[in-house]
């Protein structure tokens, strides 16, 4: 009873646990000296709220100066003691924003108040104010930004090189750097794409908007002034997203110089005294124009860059009129491959009068350096003894001027579109020479009707009804067949008045279907190059036929039939394979099928 208790008690308390203190909210910055351009991070605090939802935080910028938040963190830690008997726990909900400050102009700034909103209640953090001053300049800094000194044009990929250049006595003396470039905070205007990073790469830290960014980096030394210098090279690719003229402030690096060293309490070296010194580069303006619209070729598709190339492949070159023809375009060349599409095929030169072209836009899919596009096609010419050189046309933005590239040409084999007849049955057996046709068979049955003479006028004198049989001039039997003869040759009539009031494009293809269909089931007793052959042509029929949408399945199949009919042997005199035959026939049941 005594350990119920005790859970009871247990239990109770942690339900009725709450904060131990009331919400509250201050915020922390690094006791330093704080200069121009150089970023100052903040951390503001807030103290038993609940991590969900999450609180929310409102503050004024000062002007001339951005604050931006680029981290958050919660923390929440939970403790239970016993002291004499008496159970207590203990919640602590600990969470920080961070922000980062930075000020174009010296002067004093105020940073706060911060208000931390959760649920309606609210906490307030005082307000701290803070002196930059401006980083003086030493020639023993240098930075320089390298951009090509043209215009530029909207998707050129464009390398923007960083080169951050040092004394080499102070190469063992930086405590810290920032290397800022404003034009990377020019986020809407401008794409960036950086290399990725191996372990062992040198780097180069760059302050950006979303927070630091650690570029591929290599290192020399150099003689400048007859001084030497270490200097560290970084590059980024840039690509206008837009057209337009920017002007901005020059790149900047500022530097923490240790001056002296003093000694730890384990003997450790540590900064003793520091310097900061600055290196401005020159301003930057950079002019991004449009694609001129001025001789724009026919199969441009928005490709800018230098040294594309187009290849070009078909799944197939030996076909038959109508058939589809899968094309793989690959695009490679040094420029906006996201952007680069595919121009249509009449304006690449492909003939709409010999192809049937798709309609609509190829999306593409990129790897690595090429881009590539698939589009299916057919040949509605039999005449067609190629696929012609297609054209592919970019803007080179060295030349500013449009460039045209072609593809290699691909020859064909295309056979004319054969409709499978009762004559091209293989082994298909022989009407009857005595059977009649649809014609013959009507005019029996017109024939049979004047025979007969029958007298349709109503009789009423029972005693003529009741005549004697032998009047008649024919026996019973003669008579009943008589009677039955003309109702079956009346049928016969209905049936040749139905075929001949019939849609004759659906009786041509239920007729195609039925003996493409037993063309197949025929061939498995041929050699297997000439029942092969058949299979494929009765396929095609059934296809065209039931204008049936073309399966992936069937066109394999068909392709395995083309491997054997232009195999340098032709098979040989090897029987048809019976799994072979059996696949034909399904797919000549779902084409049939299809049609109904």
């Amino acid at each position: 009873m005594r350990r119920v208790q005790i859970a009871l008690a247990f239990l109770l308390v942690l339900a009725a646990s709450a904060p131990a203190a009331a919400q509250k909210a201050y915020f922390e910055i690094p006791r330093r000296e704080y200069f121009v351009g150089v970023p100052i991070e903040i951390s503001l605090v807030a103290e038993q709220f609940e991590e969900d939802p999450r609180p929310k935080v409102k503050v004024a910028t000062p002007a001339g100066a951005a604050l931006t938040q680029f981290g958050y963190a919660p923390n929440v830690s939970t403790s239970v003691s016993v002291i004499n008997g008496r159970m207590t726990q203990t919640r602590s909900v600990r969470l920080i924003f961070r922000y980062r400050f930075t000020a174009s102009e010296p002067g004093t700034y105020k940073i706060g108040p911060f208000e931390v909103e959760q649920d309606g209640t609210t906490a307030r953090t005082g307000v701290a104010e803070i002196e930059l001053r401006e980083v003086p300049i030493s020639d023993e800094v240098m930075i320089h930004l390298e951009l090509p000194q043209r215009a530029i044009y909207p998707g050129e990929r464009v390398p923007a090189r960083i080169h951050w250049a040092i004394a080499w006595r102070m190469r063992k003396n930086i405590a810290n750097y920032t290397v800022s470039v404003p034009l990377f905070q020019l986020t809407d205007a401008f794409q960036f794409v950086d290399e990725e990073l191996g372990q062992d790469d040198s780097r180069l830290e760059v302050v950006t908007p979303s927070g630091p960014v650690n570029l591929k980096a290599s290192r020399a030394q150099r003689k400048i002034r007859d001084r030497d210098f270490i200097i560290f090279s970084a590059e980024r690719t840039l690509v206008p997203l837009r057209a337009g003229e920017y002007a901005m402030e020059p790149a900047r690096a500022v530097v923490k110089e240790v001056t002296s060293w003093r000694r730890g309490i384990l003997g450790s070296r540590k900064p003793g005294s520091t310097r900061t010194v600055r290196a401005d580069g020159r301003p930057i303006r950079l002019v991004v124009k449009p694609v001129p619209m001025a001789g724009r070729p026919p199969s441009f598709a928005g490709a800018v860059g230098v040294g594309f190339s187009l290849d070009v492949s078909a799944d197939r070159s030996v076909v038959q009129a109508g058939d589809p023809i899968t094309l793989t375009l690959v695009l490679r060349g040094g420029g906006n491959l996201e952007a680069a599409g595919l121009p249509n095929l009449a304006n690449a030169g492909l003939s709409e009068r010999e192809f049937r072209l798709p309609s609509g836009e190829s999306a593409g899919k990129i790897d690595a350096a090429n881009k590539t596009f698939r589009v299916q096609v057919r040949v509605v010419d039999s005449a067609v003894r190629e696929i012609p050189a297609l054209s592919y046309s970019f803007f080179d933005p060295q030349t500013g001027a449009f460039e045209t590239v072609v593809s290699r040409p691909i020859a064909l084999s295309v056979r004319e579109a054969n409709t499978i007849t009762a004559e091209d049955v293989v082994g298909g057996s022989e009407l009857p020479a005595d059977t009649p046709s649809d014609e013959e068979a009507s005019s029996a049955a017109q024939v049979s009707l004047h025979f007969t003479g029958a007298d349709l006028a109503i009789v009423t004198d029972h005693a003529r009804l009741l005549r004697a049989r032998n009047q008649v001039g024919l026996p019973p039997v003669a008579q009943t067949a008589l009677y039955l003869g003309s109702f079956v040759l009346v049928g016969l009539a209905f049936v040749g008045r139905r075929r001949r009031d019939a849609d004759p494009e659906l009786v041509r293809r239920a007729r195609v279907l039925r003996e493409s269909l037993q063309a197949i089931r025929s061939a498995s007793g041929g050699a297997r190059s000439t029942a092969t052959a058949t299979i494929a042509e009765s396929l095609r029929a059934m296809r065209r036929a039931s204008n049936g949408v073309p399966s992936a399945e069937l066109e394999a199949f068909l392709a395995e039939c083309e491997a054997v009919i232009y195999a340098p042997d032709g098979g040989g005199d090897a029987a048809l394979d019976d799994s072979f035959h059996t696949r034909a026939l399904e797919l000549a049941r779902e084409l049939a099928e299809a049609a109904k």
